[in-house]
């Protein structure tokens, strides 16, 4: 296997921030369809939020496309303005989505994953900031 790279390309540490909690605007700027771990089918979601300065922020999500996820399904299309009263089938494909807005409330949870440093539950702040050793995630 070739592996090809400039190094003077590389950044070195990507630049952290943490969107503020509450409600935003977001645009979805790219939607694939993907394949989880897991096999299922799922949308790949990039959206640009708009945060408290007015700065756009990139921000990912994964939507799951199994039955069992239909509901999650149904409010993500509803929130984009779809009408989800209508009683027949209904067909999108990924690039459907792409240049819809809709509304988005942040709300940060502490990790599960414990700071080496305090024995505690990484905090929003530290997790998102901290330096990652490779592997770890």
């Amino acid at each position: 296997m070739t592996f090809d790279f400039n190094p003077t390309k590389v950044i070195e540490k990507a630049p952290s921030y943490l969107l503020k909690e509450g409600p935003h605007f977001a645009r979805i700027v790219s939607a694939i369809e993907e394949t989880s771990s897991k096999g299922n089918p799922m949308w790949l979601v990039d959206y640009e939020v708009e945060d408290s300065d007015g700065s756009l922020k990139p921000l990912r999500d994964w939507i799951s496309l199994t039955e069992k996820a239909q509901w999650r399904v149904k409010w993500f299309l509803a929130d984009l303005g779809y009408d989800m009263t209508k009683d027949e089938m209904m067909h999108f494909e990924a690039a459907d989505l792409v240049g819809r807005r809709l509304g988005i409330v942040i709300e940060h949870e502490p990790s599960l994953k414990l700071n080496p440093n305090t024995g505690k539950p990484w905090t929003p702040k530290e997790y998102q900031t901290r330096d990652r050793v490779p592997g770890e995630d």
